[in-house]
């Protein structure tokens, strides 16, 4: 505010100085000339009249002692003589004259006070008039200059200091009358503390004898000071200060007169200073609505005034500024009339016009000539007291139209994409589950023979592994896909850990070669219930293990399961999960990809074995459950793979089921069982597995016929295929669900399809259930008995037990094959499961280190190994397969 002060004051100041001068009010220059005219009148009267000499001065004396008042010292001096001169014998006449000589005296003073107050309101009444008419005409800088100017001139005052309270113990004089007045140089905010605090005026007679006078002035002579607080200018704390270098005595007159226009200044400025912050946030505002890239348009509600910025102005080919209503209307319609769009632009000026307050948001016009563009427009109604009216913005969004488009255009090249991706695996899924549906149909019902030699079971064990492994290809592929695409679910559920750790470590020693140790280090404490996704938990570990084993020719792997103290006493269940081999390891480059779907690491021979999805699923299937992978190797030394996982403990005090018998039927009423699918490989391995159970079936190739076969069967549940010709089965199904007789029949959807899509809508047409191809008999039997009620019949085991040749031609008596009791509570089904694959393989040291397992494990098992350690020892392949099967048969 004060920065351009000192040019300002030599610009205005001086002259301003010198003319108010003989305006001072002390000398009463109002009242100077009347009072000089009329001594001169009365002068003139008493000569003509005769007027004794003395008494001329009587005039003179009232008009000097009323303009000029002598000094104190004069003043006394002059009663003295006049009481003197009483005193002497004068005649009455001389007498009379004295006395009316003092009464003038007398009255002159009181005359001059009278007029003096006066002139001092006169005065205070002339300076604000004309600091408030040079308001309008001079900035707040001159305003100032001005008004310092003007009260040294009046106070009468030797030089004027404009001061500015920087921090608390520092003050800038940024303006001095005369210019010599203060040095260059800070001054003290406790100049004017006092009166800052106060919040008025502060006079100081003798300011030398002030407390912590400012030593600045003192040096300079300053006798007298007067100051006045500006602690209400634009939030400044500071003064000014007028000061004399001769003692003053402030008049009543003096101090009124500066309070009097210090109020009135501080009005003014404030005044001042409302009127500079509004001009600068009017010019900020236009300064914005310029800068901004959209055009403003404003039409006043009554139709009278109108607006627009700079953007606008050149859209709507109008000046810039104000302009009337009328002809923003007219631009408008004209630049409506351009657009191509004219027929969703007419439905929406068509709400507009019938509904004044409606609110339009990115009301698109697009126009292809003179070039193409895109224009969005918005428009308001504006509900404020002081300017009602309604807003328009008119935003050129050409650049981001065109961006959209293109981005538009690629997202539907990405979705048909992916569409035709999720078809063909869809598809493929679909033919390659329907012929594996009959591949491991047909092995899970030739295993129940009882008539199959020994090299017909290995045989259908092969086809039924390489079926599943097949099965588990087909499985990785689409569960890539659906990870993708953001459809992979996890669904937790609780179940025994260590039964789960133990089937798998089972199932790898027997996949592992014979020159490679198997180690399972499960390290206590470990939960026997969790609560996890099992399926996915167990497709994380058999893709670890599977490429350990597979990228180990000789050595090791090692598979380690252990708590994290640290998130124990945390109160995080999480365990760690480790799997290390001594492979040929992984070079530094090849970890950057090993993650990538269909890369894979290692020489060419064992890359065709898989299909490089196994990590890329681990992976994301981790990061489902929370949880990443972590990977160490060195080239030719190994690698070690491991991840951390919660698993929340469950407290289930309930014994592990022990593995169910098979099922050879069940109570009650024979049930009745329709297949329909237009495969008669899938039909025959459906019936192939039910049959057996005592179910009646019956079949149909197709939807239709399934309609046709179902009134005249009636059966009690329907085994219902969804791709067919002629008619789907969800057609067929929606057909059921409409009739009278079968709308209540059990249907469960038997598909190759696992897309989760049809799933949905076979249940929406009014499917009871869902089971996928390839079928399996064990979830085939639990949606059955699940639907109908059943109550299986289990096989029995057979009581009359064989005797069997020892290597020593010793007999196995049945005390010593007798184990349905010894061996009752332990899970006898699955070691024996795990002996057998040992046995077919013809792996006699896995047998005696699975045998060495049990042994440290229980003591009850020594009535299982014991006869098999004789047959080991004596290489009774044979033998050794015979006995185990006889153990099987009695569970």
């Amino acid at each position: 505010m004060f920065s351009r002060l000192n040019q300002l004051r030599d610009r205005n100041g001086g002259d301003r100085e010198q003319a108010s001068s003989p305006d001072y009010p002390e000398r009463l220059p109002s009242f100077e000339p009347l009072l000089l005219g009329f001594m001169a009148v009365l002068l003139a009267l008493q000569v003509l009249s005769g007027t004794p000499p003395l008494l001329w001065l009587a005039p003179v004396l009232f008009t000097w002692f009323t303009l000029r008042p002598p000094p104190r010292s004069i003043t006394l001096a002059s009663i003295a003589l006049w009481l003197v001169l009483l005193l002497l014998p004068w005649n009455e006449i001389t007498i009379r004259q004295l006395l009316v000589l003092g009464i003038v005296g007398l009255l002159s003073p009181l005359t001059r006070r009278s007029l003096l107050q006066r002139e001092w309101q006169s005065a205070t009444q002339a300076i604000l008039a004309s600091l408030t008419q040079n308001e309008t005409a001079v900035s707040l800088e001159q305003t100032i200059a001005y008004a310092l100017t003007t009260l040294k001139t009046f106070a009468g005052s030797d030089g004027a200091i404009v001061l500015r309270q920087l921090d608390e113990v520092t003050a800038e004089a940024l303006v001095c009358l005369p210019e010599n007045a203060l040095p260059d140089q800070l001054t003290t905010p406790s100049l004017f503390a006092e009166a800052i605090a106060q919040n008025r005026c502060i006079y100081y007679a003798n300011y030398p004898a002030v407390p912590n006078a400012a030593t600045v002035l003192v040096a300079r002579g300053v006798k007298s000071i007067a100051v006045l607080p500006l602690s209400q200018v634009e939030q400044v704390r500071g003064a000014i200060v007028l000061f004399w270098y001769h003692p003053v005595q402030f008049s009543p007159q003096l101090q009124q007169f500066l309070a009097s226009l210090l109020g009135g200044m501080r009005n003014l400025l404030r005044f001042q200073d409302v009127t500079l912050r509004l001009d600068k946030l009017q010019a900020r505002l236009r300064a914005i609505l310029e800068t901004i890239p959209q055009g403003v348009v404003f039409v006043d509600e009554s139709g009278e005034q109108g607006w627009l910025n700079h953007v606008a102005a050149l859209q709507l080919e109008l000046p810039e500024g104000a302009a009337e209503p009328i002809a923003i209307a007219q631009a408008m319609t004209r630049l409506r009339l351009k657009a191509d769009n004219q027929q969703d632009i007419t439905q929406q000026a068509a709400q507009l016009f019938t509904q004044p307050q409606v609110e339009i948001r990115d009301w698109q016009w697009f126009f292809s000539q003179p070039h193409p563009q895109v224009l969005s427009l918005s428009s308001t109604p504006i509900y404020l007291r002081d300017v009602p009216g309604r807003l328009w913005v008119i935003d050129d969004i050409t650049e981001r139209w065109q961006a959209d488009v293109v981005t538009q255009q690629a997202k539907d090249m990405a979705e048909a994409a992916n569409r035709a991706k999720s078809e063909f695996l869809a598809n493929m899924s679909h033919e390659l589950r329907t012929p594996l549906n009959g591949i491991l149909g047909y092995t899970q019902i030739l295993k129940k023979s009882a008539n199959l030699t020994e090299q017909q079971r290995n045989g259908l064990e092969i086809i039924h592994h390489s079926g599943e492994h097949l099965l588990t290809l087909i499985n990785d592929v689409l569960d890539l896909s659906k990870i993708e695409a953001r459809k992979m679910e996890l669904h937790p559920h609780e179940f025994h850990f260590s039964t789960f750790l133990k089937n798998l470590v089972q199932m790898f020693k027997v996949r592992t070669r014979q020159d490679i140790a198997f180690i399972y280090e499960p390290i206590a404490p470990l939960p026997d219930f969790v609560w996890a996704d099992e399926k996915r938990l167990r497709q994380v570990l058999l893709n670890l293990l599977g490429n350990a084993i597979k990228f180990t020719e000789q050595g090791h792997v090692t598979f380690r399961v252990s708590p994290i103290e640290d998130d124990l006493q945390l109160g995080l269940p999480k365990l760690r999960f480790e799997v290390a081999d001594t492979g040929v390891g992984i070079s530094a480059a090849q970890l950057d990809t090993i993650f990538l779907p269909f890369q894979q690491a290692g020489d060419h021979r064992r890359q065709v074995e898989g299909t490089g999805l196994g990590l890329t699923i681990t992976r994301q299937l981790l990061q489902l459950m929370g949880s990443d992978i972590q990977v160490a190797s060195q080239p030719g030394q190994g690698s070690t793979f491991w991840f951390d996982v919660v698993l929340p403990e469950m407290t289930n005090q309930g014994r592990v089921p022990a593995p169910s018998p098979p099922i050879v039927g069940y109570r009650g009423d024979r049930r009745r069982v329709l297949v329909v699918d237009n495969q008669r490989e899938n039909r025959a391995v459906l019936v192939g597995l039910l049959a057996p159970l005592g179910f009646e079936t019956m079949e149909a190739v197709d939807g239709q016929d399934g309609l046709n076969q179902a009134h005249t069967f009636r059966p009690d549940a329907i085994l219902m295929d969804l791709v067919m010709p002629v008619m789907d089965g969800f057609e067929a199904i929606r057909r059921l669900r409409s009739s009278a007789l079968l709308h209540d029949v059990v249907i469960i959807a038997v598909s190759a399809s696992t897309l989760d899509f049809d799933q949905e809508t076979s249940r929406r047409a009014g499917c009871n259930d869902f089971l996928p191809k390839p079928v399996h008999e064990e979830d085939l039997l639990q949606l059955l008995q699940t639907h109908l009620n059943l109550e299986w019949i289990f096989q029995q085991p057979e009581k009359k037990l064989q005797r069997v040749e020892l290597p020593n031609e010793a007999m196995v008596t049945s005390d010593t094959i007798a184990i349905s009791d010894a061996l009752a509570a332990l899970p006898a089904q699955i070691e024996l499961d795990t002996l057998l694959d040992f046995a077919m393989q013809g792996d006699l040291q896995g047998i005696m280190d699975h045998i060495t397992y049990l042994e440290q494990t229980d003591d009850r098992w020594l009535v299982l190994t014991r006869p098999l350690t004789q047959l080991v020892r004596g290489f009774e392949e044979q033998q050794i397969l015979e006995l185990i099967r006889q153990y099987r048969e009695q569970l």
